[in-house]
């Protein structure tokens, strides 16, 4: 009995070197099966598997052998290529995959509120309506405003072209109009300077005449003194003095109406009608002046036209603000999609802010869940991968 159990150790020893044999030759046979064919992890980990497995069972046949001494019965299964699947399994938190939260369009006073927490909605369901009175009576003002804003535009736009009319009228012929007067100024000097020459030279002929009168006067003088001394003829002595008096006295009388000359006369009455001309023309300038002057007050610049045209823009998107405020209070609150409602902010009767929170509604259709992962099992999912969810 003692030789039999020796010799089933023996073969039990010998059964465990074939073992380990077999293992390397399996790995050998699994590197070239890789090489051959490509197989990835997997593969290689199902063969570790089973080489593993196949090691196990030699060595626990092998420790029963030893305890018991009898002869094992094993079932055996050759080693195989296949996959190998990884399951994990996580708890998690079920929420709606689409929320949206709703908040108020405009500001303004809360009509009526159809819906309570946990109410179930459907989609195009009103939900909200708001009291437009208010919104109503900023249109009107905002219309108003926006309407005379345009029209005191237009009327300084027409006053301007207008005044830009004016303007250029007064402008066209101005610099030739005050150059023609420029010269008749200097004509109407010259005909004065050339009355004054002719009166002068009037007045220069007479005196010269005048002297000679005087001259012939002191000679005939004279001569009667000499007659009168020596007893001679002084009466037609006396006649040639006296008509000598009676030219000097022409002469006197020449000198003093001078300006009464009808030559004279003549030069006076033109420089007169040349001097209205030019009178005419300095008029006829001033008032040009005058009308370019006030004309180019009352023309919009550049700046003043953009100031005025911001001030209408402001005006429009001010009405345009308001009447957008209206039809979105009109509209109320509308469901976009089924859903509950969550988080009710307001109540009905309550004013609310522009942009202020009202309400959330959860969708009942698309809902998700979430799960959370360890680090090491990151690795182990991927985009695009399905689940089943109890």
């Amino acid at each position: 009995m003692s030789d039999q159990m020796d010799k089933m150790e023996g073969m039990q020893e010998i059964g465990t070197e074939q073992t380990a044999k077999e293992k390397r030759a399996a790995k050998k046979k699994e590197r070239a099966a890789k090489k051959a064919s490509g197989t990835g992890k997997k593969h290689r980990k199902a063969w570790i598997a089973a080489i593993v497995t196949v090691a196990v069972i030699g060595v626990g046949l092998y420790v029963k052998a030893s305890s018991s001494k009898v002869l094992p019965s094993v079932l055996c299964q050759a080693a195989a290529v296949g996959d190998v699947e990884e399951t994990l399994s996580a708890s998690g938190k079920v929420g709606s995959a689409e929320t949206q939260t709703y908040y108020a369009p405009v500001g303004t006073i809360v009509q009526a509120l159809n819906v309570k927490e946990g109410d179930a909605v459907h989609k195009g369901e009103v939900l909200v309506t708001f009291d437009t009175e208010d919104l109503e009576l900023t249109k009107k003002k905002a219309d108003l405003d926006a309407e005379a804003s345009e029209g005191s535009y237009q009327s300084a736009l027409q006053q301007s072209n207008e005044n830009q009319n004016k303007y250029s009228d007064a402008s066209i012929g101005l610099d030739e109009l005050k150059q023609m007067k420029e010269d008749q100024e200097q004509y109407v000097q010259g005909l004065k300077y050339e009355l004054e020459d002719d009166k002068n030279a009037k007045r220069k002929d007479l005196n010269e005449w005048d002297k000679k009168l005087m001259q012939e006067q002191n000679y005939q003088n004279r001569k009667l003194s000499e007659q009168q001394a020596y007893g001679g003829d002084t009466e037609s002595i006396s006649e040639v003095i006296d008509n000598i008096n009676s030219q000097r006295a022409d002469v006197a009388n020449q000198l003093s109406m001078i300006d009464s000359d009808e030559k004279i006369l003549q030069k006076q009455r033109l420089i007169d009608a040349e001097q209205k001309k030019l009178e005419d023309m300095q008029e006829e300038i001033q008032k040009r002046e005058s009308k370019k002057d006030s004309s180019e007050n009352g023309i919009l610049n550049g700046y003043d036209k953009k100031s005025k045209e911001a001030s209408v823009e402001s005006a429009r998107l001010n009405a345009d603000q308001a009447a957008s405020d209206l039809e979105k209070a009109q509209e109320g609150i509308i469901a976009d999609f089924d859903g509950i409602i969550s988080g009710i902010k307001t109540a009905a009767g309550s004013r609310v802010e522009k942009g202020s929170e009202l309400f959330t509604i959860q969708s009942s259709s698309a809902v998700q869940v979430t799960v959370e992962l360890s680090k090491y099992d990151l690795e182990k999912v991927k985009e695009g991968q399905s689940a089943t969810v109890t």
